[in-house]
């Protein structure tokens, strides 16, 4: 009853799902902002679906508490994952969109990696090149006219004496050179010649040093020659030491073996002496045999006497050895009628103990019986218990897997848009850019041309100031030339 109590006062104590619920003031503040907006058209979120929903709306036929619990945490989970993702694309948006749209797009075309204004600023940059072309043209037919009238006012006989000294300039220089010429034709035959001592030099120090080379390796040869006749002699002399030494190894064991041979022979002789030695002894002891078997049959008599006293003795002895053992076997026999008597003393006593230790352990049983029985309620019931709370945590796992995948599959779906949303705006993007490339490389070949053209013009005008020039210089104008040059430094 308290359980159902707690559960009327709050229906979501005890929800499986774990979640962290929303605060809907601030929810409704951030709502309010246009950014939210834009960041919901975004990431493809209908505003709608943050929208806070009861927890008896999730009620349906069929479903445990528990059930209902998870589809409120699924639902609260989600609007916050929604709200929070809206908030992150919000932040990352700029805050002119919250202002006119104007604004943004003048800031996008300035940010334009492509954008052609630099063009124009090019092309006040070629006229300004123009210009500078047509004064450096006039630069240089002024100078060239300076230097013309400077000529005019130089007299013949400076000219002359200019024409003299390049005349004595040129032979100066004609002298040097052929001094130059025959020095260095001097330092060729000195280094030819030194070439040729140098050659002479190493010849004959090459042919000294084969010389050298040569009687080291006779000297070489004949020492060589000299060790190996020495070594032969050594070898000859070693071999005849051998040969001698074997020859006299071979004496000396003839004459060991003739030395054994004779001792041989003279042990044979001494032995055959000793062996007739003592068929003589033999013969001498066979006439005192009489007298030594009288003496060998009293020994015996005595012996047999003795051996005879020795056999009562040992009799005597066993006798007594086996009064001894019949007692000994006497006294195991009282010491074993004992020891039975004790036995089944004690196996009275033990068949006793045994009847006492049956009824306790049937008494103990009998305790335990109940105890167990008391047991197998309790695990019965709490079996009971937790196989209910299995399938509770099987519908509510269940339904968590199958809320889980729907959310999934709305934000697959919901990714796939963003993502065909996001390649159009590319493609749109890409064309848009493929487009300015091509006016800024039609604006580039334009400016090219142009460039050219202010080139050619520049070239042609300053060809046709110097053609002038020239012809001023030929014809001798001097007067056509100062004038030209004033108009060329009013104009400048």
């Amino acid at each position: 009853m308290v359980k159902e109590d707690k559960k009327e006062e709050d229906p979501l104590a005890g929800c499986p799902v774990p979640f962290e619920p929303v605060n809907d003031a601030q929810l409704l503040s951030d709502v309010r902002s246009p950014r939210f907006l834009q960041a919901c058209q975004q990431l493809l979120i209908d505003p709608l679906e943050l929208k806070p929903r009861a927890f008896d709306s999730f009620r349906a036929p069929g479903l445990v508490p528990e059930q209902q619990q998870v589809r409120y945490a699924v639902y609260e989970k989600s609007r916050m994952a929604k709200w929070r993702a809206i908030n992150d694309c919000r932040a990352r948006l700029p805050r002119l969109l919250e202002s006119s749209g104007g604004g943004s797009m003048e800031r996008q075309e300035k940010e334009d990696p492509l954008e052609l204004s630099w063009i124009h600023q090019e092309l006040s940059k070629s006229k300004t090149q123009v210009e500078r072309g047509k004064a450096e043209a006039i630069k240089i037919a002024a100078r060239k006219l300076r230097d013309i009238s400077a000529v005019s006012k130089v007299s013949n006989v400076n000219l002359l004496e200019a024409q003299r000294r390049r005349e004595t300039e040129a032979k100066v220089r004609a002298d040097f050179r052929r001094k130059q010429m025959i020095k260095k034709q001097e330092e060729l035959i000195k280094r030819k010649n030194e070439m040729e001592q140098r050659n002479i030099v190493e010849q004959e120090e090459r042919k000294k040093k084969m010389k050298e080379l040569d009687e080291a390796l006779t000297q070489r040869i004949d020492t060589l020659r000299a060790s190996y006749e020495k070594e032969a002699e050594e070898k000859r002399r070693s071999e005849m030491t051998k040969q001698q030494r074997i020859q006299d190894n071979i004496n000396k064991k003839e004459e060991e073996l003739k030395e054994h041979t004779n001792r041989i022979l003279e042990n044979l002789k001494r032995k055959e002496e000793q062996a007739k030695k003592r068929q003589e002894d033999w013969m001498d002891d066979t006439r005192n045999s009489s007298d030594k078997l009288f003496e060998a049959e009293r020994r015996r008599q005595e012996a047999a006497k003795s051996a005879e006293d020795k056999a009562r003795a040992l009799v005597a002895a066993y006798k007594r050895k086996q009064a001894e053992v019949e007692k000994k076997e006497q006294q195991r026999l009282e010491r074993q009628r004992e020891i039975a008597k004790e036995r089944r003393q004690k196996e009275n006593e033990k068949k006793k103990k045994i009847v006492e230790i049956q009824k306790k352990k049937e008494n103990i049983l009998q305790e335990k019986a109940s105890l167990i029985m008391d047991h197998m309620k309790t695990v019965e019931e709490n079996l009971a218990a937790c196989e209910e709370k299995r399938k509770l945590d099987l519908l509510v796992k269940s339904e968590l897997s199958k809320l889980k995948s729907e959310v999934a599959k709305r934000n697959v779906q919901r990714s796939r848009m963003l993502e065909s949303r996001m390649q159009s705006d590319l493609e749109k993007k890409l064309n848009h850019l493929e487009e300015k490339k091509k006016e800024r490389e039609r604006m580039l070949d334009s400016l090219k041309k142009e460039r050219h053209f202010h080139a050619t013009q520049i070239r042609l005008q300053k060809d046709e100031l110097l053609e002038e020039v020239h012809n001023i210089q030929v014809q001798k104008s001097w007067n056509k030339a100062n004038n030209l040059l004033r108009s060329f430094e009013n104009t400048v």
